[in-house]
């Protein structure tokens, strides 16, 4: 890896060999002896792997043309290589006999697409009752359903690193916390409480000194240790929130006794939501044959040239400054020598990290 460019200065920066032939090939110079008319390349594509390894890589390369070469960045000329992390093959075989794909930029899209095939010929019965009579959810009804679940289980997913995961389900499943008070604190607590049913789970409303608000502590016995989770006022104000309660809205009650899932000429008995969409899910990717990749490294050249090297199929992204200021103040809190900024850009983010490499 490059050095930490925050730190260095242009001449420990020209004894740096890969500095050094990134500066010779661009042909621009550095800092005060910059000249954009030098320039020998319209787009300058970062390629990295999709890993953690290459993240680190391509924000030491961003670091390195803010610091030194602004100008670039300004200009728009400094874009991301956007690798696909998925392959799917499709059946067919092109000229060279070679077996044909479609690429799939990530996990996100790869959920979208596998919805879409999970989606034909599928219908939702909430009951015995309309089994019997044909009455069935399907299409974008049945997709609007999914979504809502999709979203609640990945912020569950999240949040359950500080908030009790038994506690978001419940809330996902229709318990509305209110902390405006003591009495809507005790009985949020209460309400918890009933809907996780768990002997080794305790709920109770505490007065937060230091805020001076009202809080749900949340104990959690396990092997021996007790670990303690709070809902706090904040949480209740968060997009995190709405998202669960959204999904309480339109997901509470809608499974009833005898519901089924159904595509095409296969389907399931389900005792709740959650179940239907795993098997849907499942049913979708029994029949996709897939490559996972894990960056450059691992694509033969013809698959290299078609996701990242031809510009009719290639996707970039290009890197903008809308905040120069804000942008600065970031790359000097991250790389910098300042401990406590960084530490409490961490703590405030920390819910947003995602693919951690540990």
């Amino acid at each position: 890896k490059i050095l930490n460019v925050e730190k260095a200065s242009v001449d420990k920066l020209l004894d740096s060999e890969q500095i050094k032939t990134l500066v010779l090939a661009l042909g621009t110079q550095l800092k005060n002896d910059f000249s954009l008319e030098k320039l020998r390349y319209h787009r300058i594509i970062l390629m990295t792997d999709a890993d953690v390894d290459g993240a680190h890589i391509r924000t030491l390369l961003l670091t390195f043309f803010y610091r030194q070469m602004p100008q670039l960045i300004e200009g728009g000329h400094v874009y991301i290589a956007q690798p696909p992390l998925y392959g799917i093959f499709t059946g067919g075989r092109d000229k060279n006999n070679v077996e044909k794909k479609i690429y799939i930029k990530d996990d996100e899209e790869m959920a979208r697409y596998l919805l879409d095939i999970a989606l034909k010929d599928a219908a939702l019965y909430k009951s015995e009752e309309d089994f019997n009579a044909g009455i069935s959810i399907r299409g974008t009804e049945l997709e609007r359903l999914i979504t809502d679940f999709e979203h609640s289980k990945a912020t569950i997913d999240r949040l359950s690193q500080v908030i009790d995961r038994a506690a978001l389900l419940a809330i996902s499943s229709g318990v509305s916390i209110n902390l405006d008070d003591e009495q809507k604190a005790h009985q949020s607590a209460h309400e918890l409480s009933c809907e996780m049913r768990d002997s080794e789970i305790t709920t109770q409303a505490e007065f937060n000194n230091t805020k001076q608000c009202w809080h749900i502590c949340i104990r959690h016995h396990i092997y021996g240790n007790t670990h303690h989770t709070y809902i706090e006022p904040e949480f209740l104000r968060s997009k995190d929130y709405s998202v669960l309660t959204q999904a309480a809205s339109v997901l509470k009650g809608l499974i009833q006794v005898g519901a089924r899932i159904v595509r095409g000429e296969n389907s399931q008995g389900v005792k709740n939501f959650g179940e239907a969409v795993h098997w849907l899910l499942a049913q979708a990717e029994s029949g996709v044959r897939k490559q996972r990749y894990k960056g450059l490294g691992e694509m033969n050249s013809e698959e290299l040239f078609e996701t990242t090297m031809n510009p009719q199929t290639r996707r970039l992204l290009r890197v903008r400054l809308e905040d120069a200021s804000k942008a600065d103040d970031i790359f000097s809190m991250l790389m910098g020598d300042e401990v406590e900024p960084r530490r409490a850009f961490i703590e405030e983010n920390a819910l947003f990290a995602a693919n951690i490499d540990i």
